[in-house]
């Protein structure tokens, strides 16, 4: 978003007309909360078709939402039916919004220079399923929907959840926001139906290709609807689209699995900037050089020492994904002298490898707190999201959380997180 200041109106006009007469009744109040996600395999992947391991983590982005009936006439006792969305952001975030749902403007924006509005897309996108806004609240009388404007205020909240550090935070505000818009259409939504409506409102609706892990795991959480296992470790989202499997929760019956430490570096990542060479120079590398097929066997004089890196790096971390999910589901054994959760962060650390060295993902910041949680007895850290910055992920014994936290504290980290692996994360939900 922009840089903070007043609120912005959109696609409805403010007045300075002081004739009309306002009176307003409040009609319900309610919570959507959505969790972050953290991505353990396959970083940098799924927009090239690879499956990735990612989970819910329990830092939530908050919406409060208020619903008012507004009652408005002015000297000429003209109506004014409508819906009116408030959007109030922190501050830090940009400025607040008003969404005239009887009048929005244009999306996708028609110029380059516009800004991409996600939470905008979302309600075109619901609008085009037919849902009615006001179904939420029956309406005390037919004068109620006639002579009304139903305003929504909706206050948005990240909580503890790091903003634009590598945890999904913009994904984590649309799915809620989108949960929010089906509460509100009174719209009962399966979590994958969710994740599905909110990859619409961020990617397609702009022509985009991209992946669904963020949306997946933020509107599933580590739930597992309608089996006998409740909760699930992880999700295996890909090689398809919309492909999901559990992965299980990884118990500490007869070996420390371990726990997950989030930390937040404080440096701002920068998206555009890796998604540049980590995206389209390497789908450009798939497609000219390599005629479609990562296993192509191209000759090496064919490629610049560039494209033979981004080749190398994208093969490890591909294979990498493939034998943590064998280990991960129980089909490959984990070394006899490591847990599988040990065995799993040792191929997550060869992941950050590649993202670091082939990739370019990390920073220095990042890897001093590296360094600080293995030199404490992590087994593994990786870099989180789309790097440059941003949160690492270390994952480390039981006995080790509290020190190898404290040390990557004490080497930089802007805060912590602990995260016990086998405690459960609920997806987006309204509270």
């Amino acid at each position: 978003m922009s840089q903070a200041g007043g609120e912005t109106s959109t696609g409805i006009k403010p007045s300075d007309d002081n004739n009309i007469n306002r009176s307003a009744r409040t009609l319900s109040s309610f919570c959507v909360k959505a969790p972050g996600r953290i991505c353990l395999f396959g970083e940098h992947s799924d927009y090239l078709g690879f499956p990735v391991i990612a989970r819910a983590i329990p830092l939530y982005c908050s919406l409060l939402v208020k619903t008012e009936l507004t009652s408005e006439k002015d000297d000429t006792h003209t109506i004014h039916p409508n819906v009116i969305i408030h959007l109030h952001v922190p501050p830090e975030l940009g400025p607040s919004k008003v969404y005239d749902v009887g009048n929005l403007p244009y999306s996708p924006p028609s110029s380059e220079n516009d800004s991409v509005d996600f939470a905008l897309a979302a309600i075109h996108e619901v609008l085009k399923e037919g849902w009615d806004l006001t179904s939420h609240h029956r309406f005390d009388s037919e004068s109620d929907v006639q002579c009304s404007v139903y305003d929504v205020h909706c206050w948005s909240s990240s909580g503890e959840l790091p903003l634009q550090a590598g945890c999904s935070s913009s994904t984590a505000f649309l799915v809620a926001w989108v949960l929010m818009l089906a509460k509100l259409a009174d719209q009962d939504l399966q979590p994958l139906q969710l994740a599905q409506l909110a990859h619409r409102a961020e990617v397609t609706h702009f022509g985009h290709p991209g992946g669904t892990m963020d949306h997946v795991s933020i509107a599933l959480g580590t739930t597992i609807s309608h089996t006998i296992i409740k909760t699930c470790g992880a999700w295996r989202i890909g090689p398809d689209l919309w492909e999901v499997k559990p992965l299980p929760v990884l118990r500490d019956d007869e070996s420390d699995n371990g726990m997950w430490i989030l930390a937040d570096s404080g440096e701002p990542k920068d998206t555009l900037k890796h998604l540049r060479r980590c995206k389209h120079d390497r789908l450009q590398l798939l497609r000219e050089k390599l005629r479609g097929d990562w296993d192509c066997c191209a000759p090496s004089e064919m490629l610049t020492d560039t494209e033979q890196n981004l080749w190398k790096t994208t093969l490890i971390n591909r294979d990498t994904e493939h034998e943590a999910t064998k280990i991960w589901s129980g089909c490959d054994i984990a070394s006899p002298s490591n847990s599988v959760g040990q065995s799993l962060a040792l191929l997550m650390k060869r992941h950050h490898e590649a993202l670091r060295d082939g990739l370019g993902l990390s920073t220095m910041k990042l890897e001093t707190i590296n360094k600080a949680a293995l030199d404490a007895g992590a087994w593994g850290f990786k870099v989180v999201g789309s790097g440059g910055g941003g949160c690492g992920v270390a994952w480390t014994s039981a006995d080790k959380a509290e020190e190898v936290a404290q040390a990557m504290k004490k080497a930089g980290a802007k805060a912590t997180w602990i995260f016990n692996s086998k405690n459960p994360v609920l997806g987006a939900h309204v509270c």
